[in-house]
């Protein structure tokens, strides 16, 4: 986690002060780390908040995926005492801060990354990780803006890493060029919050993009990348609601197996911000 000072702190809290993470492209995940990943036990770090849902989703998710490494169940202690296990891995929600305009932006992730030996979590070695949604106050519903995206994130995790298994420290956009004919072929679906009016009205999206698009819920993403519904491309958002300056992330994949189809990562500006628009579709014939 180079370029990140780190705190550990109780309830399975991890705090990251992200210095470089945003600072370039997402990068490919390195040869040597996925092979020691490939021969470790994935451990799935559960949080200690017992009034939250993010347990049972998590585990869910590796129940009705994981096939790529075998894989356990631990808690947050036990967590804090295997770090230091090098040939164990973990796949567990973090917490970032980033700075920004004199102060910090909160935000969470989800990671995988391999054991230290000197049991530090400043210390673990990412092998893939995704940032899942800013928050900006103490008031909002966290876990509602996240939840929904766990899913589909460990099906995507599950597919960059089998991807890698053939082709090592291949890029994510040249994974989307490989894949770039199949989003016409399926139906899109988007939170209406996260698109611009001209992803709103079938007719305009017509002249331009073949394909299907559909507004749908949080819980409709869920269980689509949940059950691994057949046909269905959901698209994700880092959105740092016109907070120019933050970067954003779009990210569409299947459904079924969670192949990368789209990702678009950059700064927002007063021309751009983590909405999908035209221009992210109308490449796609």
């Amino acid at each position: 986690m180079k370029g990140f000072t780190v705190k550990f702190m109780t309830l399975c809290v991890f705090v990251f002060y992200m210095i470089e993470f945003f600072s370039q492209e997402i990068p490919p995940i390195k040869k040597s780390r996925l092979q020691a990943f490939l021969s470790s036990t994935m451990h799935v770090v559960k949080t200690d908040d017992p009034f939250g849902q993010f347990n049972d989703i998590l585990v869910q998710s590796v129940e009705k995926t994981w096939k790529v490494t075998s894989w356990k169940v631990i808690s947050s202690e036990e967590f804090e005492k295997k770090m230091n296990q090098t040939q164990a891995s973990f796949l567990y929600l973090s917490e970032g801060s980033i700075p920004y305009e004199k102060s910090q932006v909160q935000l969470n992730l989800l990671c995988i990354s391999m054991g230290s030996k000197s049991g530090e979590i400043d210390k673990l070695q990412d092998v893939i990780l995704a940032p899942l949604n800013y928050f900006f106050s103490d008031d909002e519903d966290e876990e509602n803006e996240y939840l929904y995206k766990v899913p589909g994130y460990v099906k995507v995790f599950h597919y960059a890493i089998e991807y890698n298994k053939t082709q090592p420290e291949v890029t994510l956009d040249d994974i989307c060029k490989a894949n770039e004919g199949t989003l016409p072929q399926m139906e899109l679906w988007l939170l209406e919050e996260n698109v611009t009016e001209d992803l709103k009205d079938p007719q305009r999206i017509q002249k331009w993009y073949t394909g299907k698009i559909k507004m749908v819920s949080r819980e409709q993403m869920l269980e689509a990348a949940m059950n691994g519904t057949k046909g269905i491309a959901l698209g994700y958002t880092l959105d740092p609601k016109n907070k120019t300056g933050l970067y954003y992330l779009k990210l569409i994949f299947s459904a079924s197996d969670g192949k990368i189809l789209y990702y678009k990562f950059g700064k927002a500006s007063s021309m751009r911000d983590g909405k999908f628009d035209v221009s992210d579709l109308k490449s796609f014939k």
